[in-house]
């Protein structure tokens, strides 16, 4: 829940503090946790508090999410233990409990006025004047499944986390003979000149035989191999099916409208036209000549307090209708406006309200009604129904997917349509075993659903005579691309020897371009990464050669140009900040290696085994 609606951090070092915290326990990773020591059903103890499978299990899950983001690609359990994920969601709890004992040992308090704000401050729960509103905080806590104590609770740890690692790491500051060097390095920049060498440029080779294409296509098995996928049905359940704005009480509508009263009185508002002269007796020349204005920017229907400037909303606001005024002067020179049309302030009735508050009304109700369907389906379900039977009984749609891979592609490489689209879908659908239903799985903030693997067609390598064509293509472009690079060295060979770089440009149909001022992480170039790298650890005046997608190069380095060391004030401190906060992370695995000898901390990897 708090992931979903802090999105917030008091400063750099603190986010770095808090999200960054593998590096935290480099030095005591759980390989060197003391084993055994823990109940059966814990999968830690950090001092006298265990650690249980159920806050490892949804910790587990809410980082697969955020992983499975970041990759932008559905990944299962297995998938998400190799890359340690479950080691580090230990980690993190483990880390989280010692900050806990220690701030208790120390008496840091939190108290409930400091919760109520900060609970008060997520957006997530202000409605759109920018108050926190108690129906949204209840509709929340009921889509995260969680209750206002649990909410509650997790704030105040969160806080008396926070208080402490401030307290300890937040005041670091970067010293100028260790960020001066680094800056002078990172700034940096090169010039080179260019020459590209194309594989269009190279003549094509001979067609491949068969026996060459049956072994490339042997040898690039996975190039050409049809990934997994699975035959899914899911139930699909949205607020927008479900929303029917002829149920809203007419006095709802009513009583809403009551509540925003303020918002329908519209103010006066004028539609203007402008021009800006470029001095005064110009500008003057236009008031007298009267409207309409020759080549008038048209600024719209304005209030006074959406005017750019306030000299021009008094001036504007002073005018009649049709009426030409000023000049006003400002940095852009000499203004003069026509107010074309006066539009009187006016209040929206409730007849012409209606419409719309209607629709946010039955759009708030469906969000319910969504709720309470969810947890029908989710009890049908757990009673022993089968999709189809569950959908029957609650009036649902079915909807089923005859094969799509991981990406959202079917066999024909079209891709999905619908909840069958979405990463959270997909997830979920490689995720489950076949013949077995999924969890009900929230979708964006209006939406669930429930799918059943019914068959998984695992990887297999396509037959050559389905894509021979495609062996052919790949055969001979690799083969294009190594005669560039071979081409491009040579080229720099007879550059070194004291060729020109046009002859040498000459030579494969092109011309010499000019690489600029690129920085050592490839700012500002328009050049591949590989040659950027490449001639970063060339000196002035060598030549040198990469291999790109896009062809072959060669390259001479003309220039080093060194950062100007007072200057570039932003990127500095950038960089002393990303150093405090390394410098502060160092402070946090001291801490956290000193509150591990204090308390004890011991994992049962059995246990943590057996809940993933």
């Amino acid at each position: 829940m708090l992931d979903f609606i802090r999105k917030r951090s008091k400063s750099f070092v603190i986010q770095v503090l808090f999200g960054l915290l593998i590096l935290s326990f480099v030095a005591w990773g759980i390989d060197g946790f003391i084993r055994g020591g823990t109940a059966p059903e814990a999968v830690a103890k950090v001092g006298d508090v265990q650690i249980g499978v159920n806050q490892v299990y949804d910790a587990f899950r809410r980082e697969v999410d955020r992983t499975r983001q970041a990759l932008g690609t559905p990944i299962d359990n297995e998938q998400a233990k190799a890359l340690g994920i479950d080691r580090l969601v230990v980690q993190r709890i483990v880390h989280d409990t010692l900050i806990d004992l220690a701030g208790r040992d120390l008496g840091i308090t939190v108290s409930d006025q400091m919760v109520r704000d900060e609970i008060q401050s997520y957006a997530v729960f202000r409605d759109e004047a920018g108050r926190f509103d108690r129906d949204l905080f209840a509709r929340g806590l009921r889509r995260s499944g969680m209750t206002e104590a649990m909410l509650v609770e997790q704030v105040r740890r969160d806080l008396g986390r926070r208080m402490l690692v401030e307290a300890i790491g937040g005041g670091m500051l970067a010293p100028r003979a260790m960020t001066d060097p680094l800056y002078r390095f990172r700034a940096e920049r090169r010039s080179a000149e260019v020459v590209m060498v194309s594989p269009d440029a190279i003549p094509g080779p001979e067609a491949p035989s068969s026996e060459q294409l049956a072994s490339y296509h042997e040898t690039h098995a996975a190039r050409f191999t049809a990934p997994e996928f699975r035959a899914v049905t899911y139930i699909p359940l949205r607020a927008s099916d479900l929303a029917d704005p002829t149920a809203v009480p007419e006095q709802r509508i009513a009583d809403l409208y009551a509540e925003r009263e303020a918002q329908f009185d519209l103010p006066e508002r004028r539609r203007i036209a402008q021009v800006v002269a470029p001095d005064e007796d110009a500008a003057k020349r236009l008031v007298s000549r009267g409207g309409p204005l020759a080549d008038a920017v048209e600024l719209g229907l304005l209030a006074r307090d959406e005017m750019p400037l306030p000299a021009l909303a008094d001036l504007a606001f002073s005018l009649a209708a049709g009426e030409v005024g000023g000049p006003v002067q400002s940095p852009f020179g000499w203004h003069v406006i026509q107010v074309e049309h006066v539009e009187p302030p006016r209040r929206i009735g409730l007849d012409e309200a209606r419409p719309a508050l209607r629709e946010e009304l039955a759009g708030e109700l469906a969000l319910d009604a969504l709720y309470e369907l969810s947890t029908d389906l989710e009890d049908t379900l757990g009673g022993g129904a089968t999709l189809e039977e569950a959908a029957a009984t609650l009036n649902l749609k079915v909807v089923r997917v005859p094969l799509i891979d991981a990406q959202g592609l079917d066999a024909d490489g079209t891709e999905a349509e619908g909840f069958a689209a979405t990463p959270e879908f997909l997830e979920a659908a490689f995720q489950t075993p076949e013949s077995m239903d999924s969890v009900l799985t929230e979708i964006g903030t209006d939406g669930y659903f429930v799918l059943r693997v019914d068959r998984i067609v695992p990887p297999a390598l396509r037959p050559l005579s389905e894509v021979r064509d495609q062996v052919a293509a790949a055969w001979t472009a690799e083969r294009l691309a190594g005669a560039a690079k071979r081409t491009a060295e040579q080229l720099a060979t007879r550059v070194r020897d004291g060729s020109s770089l046009p002859e040498a440009a000459s030579d494969v149909g092109t011309t010499v371009t000019v690489a600029e001022a690129f920085t050592r992480d490839g700012g500002g170039a328009s050049i591949p990464r590989p040659l950027v790298d490449a001639l970063f650890a060339a000196n002035r005046g060598d030549v040198v050669t990469a291999a790109a997608a896009d062809g072959a190069y060669l390259a001479r380095l003309t220039d080093i140009l060194a950062p100007d060391a007072s200057g570039h004030a932003a990127p500095r401190s950038a960089l002393a900040g990303a150093v405090a906060a390394e410098m502060a992370q160092d402070v946090m695995v001291q801490l956290i290696n000193g509150l591990q000898a204090r308390y004890g901390v011991q994992v049962n990897p059995r246990a943590l085994d057996e809940v993933l």
